[in-house]
């Protein structure tokens, strides 16, 4: 995947959780304020790294949004 495939699919998939969220605003009720939002998906390895403070939040990638 090039670097302009990878940001487009990024992009994509926040405007998908944000289409989730809108139907489902709970969800934000499991991520702590400040934390970093990063959606986990099968063909991308995770990085190890924090988020600016420290905290992190992991969004899987499926056909719907889960919380892990």
């Amino acid at each position: 995947m090039t670097k302009k495939e990878m940001v487009e699919h990024n992009i994509d998939v926040a405007f998908d959780f944000m289409r989730h969220v809108l139907k489902h605003p709970n969800v934000l009720d499991q991520i702590p304020n400040g934390a970093t939002i990063e959606f986990v998906q099968k063909e991308i390895p995770i990085r190890e790294r924090k988020g600016q403070n420290g905290k992190r939040k992991f969004v899987k990638v499926t056909r719907n949004f889960q919380m892990i």
